[in-house]
């Protein structure tokens, strides 16, 4: 069954190691999950796994790669599963 779920709480408090372990799960593995990080925490091996990574502006102002861009290109992949 397919839920929507939040993992909240504060530093330390193991919210990246339980999400680790939720996506090895056998279930997670078959699916196309993609991640939108600030910093690459989340490396499973799974072959439908992605990882997008934010990035600040360079000296010049530009290529900056904010959460909301990557969400936006993030849905045009098709995700099953959105980090």
């Amino acid at each position: 069954r397919r839920e929507p779920m939040c993992i909240a709480g504060p530093t330390g408090s193991g919210k990246t190691t339980l999400l680790r372990n939720l996506l090895f799960s056998e279930e997670l593995s078959r699916e196309r999950v993609i991640a939108i990080e600030d910093q690459r925490e989340l490396s499973p091996h799974a072959p439908g796994f992605i990882s997008l990574l934010t990035r600040p502006a360079n000296s010049d102002g530009k290529g900056k790669m904010s959460a909301s861009t990557l969400l936006k290109e993030a849905l045009r992949m098709s995700p099953d599963r959105l980090l």
